[in-house]
This record gives C-alpha cells, structure tokens and sequence, in this order.
C-alpha cells in the first residue's frame, strides 16, 4: 500500500504483542471465545490501517496511525 508515495508498513512492537496477549487471555477468562473475538477486531482495525491509512489519523507530527478497536 502506498501514502503519498511512501509504502506503509505495519509494524507492531514487542510490547504491542505482549499486551495484546495478556488481554486476549483476559477476555477468554471472562467468557470462552471472547478472547478470540478481540483479537479478529484488533486484526480488522490493522488491516484497516494499512489498506486505508490516509482515513487515520497521526499520532502528533509521527507517521504513527491510531485508531479504537470497536
């Protein structure tokens, strides 16, 4: 995917996936499954970003995207 000519690139840190992690296994203790849902949302916001990143905002002046997982 380009942005004005530049490629865009999801990159999700260490610290990104951990968290991720340790809240798909909250969820799941919550109610079986649901830590799987939560996870297929935050795979939909990220697909997301990359196929349409202009419709996201920056995060500051970074090249940074942020959206909330519905």
């Amino acid at each position: 995917m380009k942005e004005k000519g530049k490629k865009v690139e999801l990159i999700i840190s260490p610290e990104a996936e951990e968290e991720l992690s340790v809240s798909k296994e909250f969820y799941e203790e919550q109610k079986e499954g649901l830590g799987s849902e939560f996870v297929y949302e935050v795979d939909i916001t990220l697909e997301s970003i990359v196929l349409n990143p202009l419709q996201f905002p920056k995060v500051k002046k970074t090249q940074l995207k942020k959206s909330i997982v519905n």
